[in-house]
């Protein structure tokens, strides 16, 4: 996006963000002695891209079960998913921000996140997916354990960690 002298400078936080990053990265290179371009950040084998097929919005921190595969060729660079209401009989992953119906976003599979938990008892350390509902539950026992919650029931952001052979 160029700006012509006397106009005003955009002031979206995403245009900025983009050349701030754009900036500390050639200043890197640079002071690596690497030409710009050749160097390539690695593939975050925990982050995938999924699409919102649950005919409704999507919340930071709800989960999306793996319902198919979006591209034709399976690559390492390119792990594009189509996701749905969970049913408890397919992977799954947490959304890492809002993703609207029909639109694709980013997914956490493994590691540590955040995701809404309904706290059904406050002694509950461990939450599973629910058939039918985005929102994880709380449990006693179970495959994600929680890591962080507020105080009290209800629904909670709370810390999860997502271990590979439950997602």
């Amino acid at each position: 996006m160029a700006v012509s002298p006397g106009q005003p400078i955009p002031r979206s936080a995403a245009l900025w963000n983009n050349i701030i990053e754009s900036a500390t990265d050639y200043a890197q290179r640079k002071r690596l002695g690497v030409a710009s371009g050749s160097l390539s950040l690695p593939n975050p084998t925990d982050i995938v891209k999924i699409k919102n097929s649950s005919g409704s919005h999507i919340r930071l921190g709800e989960v999306l079960e793996i319902s198919g595969f979006l591209l034709g060729d399976v690559k390492r660079t390119a792990l594009w998913f189509d996701g749905d209401v969970p049913d408890t009989t397919r992977p799954f992953a947490i959304a890492l921000q809002d993703i609207p119906e029909g639109a694709i976003d980013r997914a956490q599979c493994t590691g540590i996140s955040v995701a809404w938990v309904n706290v059904l008892n406050i002694l509950d350390n461990y939450a599973v997916v629910a058939n039918g509902n985005v929102v994880l539950q709380s449990e006693d026992a179970g495959p994600l354990r929680i890591v962080y919650k507020p105080s009290g029931t209800g629904e909670k952001l709370c810390a999860v960690m997502l271990a590979g052979e439950c997602c």
